[in-house]
């Protein structure tokens, strides 16, 4: 995921290790397959947050985890992240719509998923990389 982010310019070279420090400290992962990393401070010029399904679980320090979803904070930023924050707190609190993202292979699907729960992705979509 850093890797693509790095190439399209939304972090440097610090911005994994970041997600290390952060993750000795404690683990982002919340359990109901999902991980929240992110850096211990805000490192982009850029707020955004993006999503990658794993086709298996892996083990994240002691829970499974096969959604993740990586958050970037821009440095000294002032914007509303309410709505971004509560997109994912429903996405951590719903195992069923969790099992639906899964298994979205494209971004429409997964898009698609999000509406079918009723949740707004609107309101934060011009937080998401695709």
């Amino acid at each position: 995921m850093c890797n693509i982010l790095h190439e399209r310019n939304l972090i440097d070279y610090t911005f994994l290790p970041a997600i290390y420090e952060r993750e000795k400290i404690a683990p982002t992962a919340f359990g109901n397959l999902v991980a929240i990393p992110h850096p211990i401070v805000p490192k982009s010029r850029k707020t955004f947050l993006t999503v990658c399904t794993l086709k298996k679980p892996i083990l994240w320090a002691d829970k499974q985890v096969q959604f993740i979803c990586l958050i970037s904070i821009k440095k000294n930023t002032e914007e509303e992240l309410q709505p971004m924050y509560d997109l994912i707190s429903e996405i951590i609190d719903n195992n069923c719509l969790v099992q639906h993202l899964i298994k979205a292979s494209t971004y429409h699907d997964f898009v698609k998923q999000l509406s079918k729960c009723g949740i707004n992705f609107i309101s934060c979509r011009n937080h998401v990389v695709k």
